[in-house]
């Protein structure tokens, strides 16, 4: 459904340079970032804003997959996807989109096909009851449009600080 498909578009795609090296750039990530799949301290603070700066989380299986944590929770926030171009020996552009997790859509398709089912079945009770899926989608539809909206609203603090990680990253190799 394209209604759908429209959410989990990417919220910005852009260029990067970094002085880091691809490999050098995975095990820097892999140390600066903790793994999303395991808790820790400064993912605590980060979510509960005692921290001062903005952290990413890594995914597991994908170094170059970021998850920004800030102290709001949305859905809907932007992961960054990150792909290395080696320019020069001591160039690297980095291609990044920050977009939804599109593990999410599938999760809005069942919520839509369970309404619409739920709705068909409903209606063979009573017959007024077919306008009860379509007040659900409805809201479903405007919740998911407020949660974009506030996610989009957050690009330019993930741009932010994603750039001051990759600068201090850099630094770091000096």
């Amino acid at each position: 459904m394209k209604i759908i498909d429209r959410f989990f578009q990417p919220y910005e795609e852009y260029s990067e340079r970094t002085t880091l090296s691809e490999e050098a750039l995975k095990q820097a990530l892999i140390k600066e970032c903790p793994d999303s799949s395991k808790l820790s301290w400064k993912v605590i603070k980060a979510s509960f804003l005692m921290g001062r700066t903005m952290i990413f989380t890594r995914h597991p299986d994908d170094p170059f997959r970021l998850c920004p944590v800030c102290g709001h929770r949305n859905s809907m926030r932007g992961e960054l996807a990150i792909q290395c171009e080696k320019i020069s020996d001591d160039v690297t552009v980095l291609h990044i989109t920050i977009a939804p997790d599109s593990r999410l859509r599938g999760v809005a398709y069942a919520f839509c096909i369970f309404a619409l089912i739920w709705g068909v079945a409903a209606s063979c009770i009573v017959w007024y009851l077919i306008f009860l899926p379509v007040v659900f989608l409805g809201f479903f539809f405007f919740v998911m449009m407020c949660c974009n909206s506030a996610a989009e609203g957050d690009v330019p603090e993930i741009r932010q600080g994603f750039r001051e990680m990759l600068k201090k990253l850099e630094c770091r190799k000096k």
